[in-house]
């Protein structure tokens, strides 16, 4: 499992619940706690192997240009394509296959016309990125002008969404 750093408990879940940022990525065959992230414009993608039961979910800030070498170079998985190569990097070494996996997308929300571009390019990207690898989308909820909160469940692979006006509860879309 690769862990992010910080870990709440939820007494409703009542489950540990482990708090991933813009840039990170987490992957995991192991159960028995949730995983909690913020998006405005960014993207998650969640993804499961449901045969060995490895899931993983990452956020991204923006797609990256992969015709740019510091894009490319940079391990940075702020950028979508570096974030999904090390997502699913992480769980083939777990024992996840590609082909068995299936992926749920979120966020890309927007409130004004210079974020909406950024949203639409990371919802757009994550969508071509699953279909070039052949990974169905079995839950989709992105666009809109809010921002939304996750809280994914490994060990069901569901995942709890509440949305949220951005400008409201003054939450960045990034960390």
């Amino acid at each position: 499992m690769v862990f992010v750093e910080k870990k709440l408990y939820d007494s409703k879940l009542k489950l540990d619940i482990y708090e991933l940022y813009s840039g990170e990525y987490m992957a995991t065959n192991e159960k028995g706690f949730a995983i909690s992230t913020l998006l405005g414009s960014c993207v998650s993608v969640c993804l499961r192997d449901e045969v060995s039961g490895v899931v993983g979910i990452n956020h991204y800030l923006s797609p990256g240009n992969t015709q740019n070498k510091d894009t490319m170079f940079s391990g940075s998985g702020r950028y979508g394509i570096v974030a999904m190569d090390k997502l699913l990097a992480e769980m083939e070494k777990l024992g996840g296959k590609r082909n068995r996996m299936k992926a749920k997308v979120f966020g890309g929300g927007s409130n004004n016309s210079i974020s909406r571009s950024v949203a639409d390019s990371n919802i757009e990207f994550a969508l071509s990125y699953l279909k070039m690898e052949g990974i169905p989308v079995v839950t989709q909820d992105t666009g809109g002008n809010y921002g939304r909160k996750l809280i994914l469940i490994p060990d069901s692979f569901e995942v709890y969404v509440r949305q949220f006006s951005q400008q409201q509860d003054n939450i960045p879309s990034g960390k």
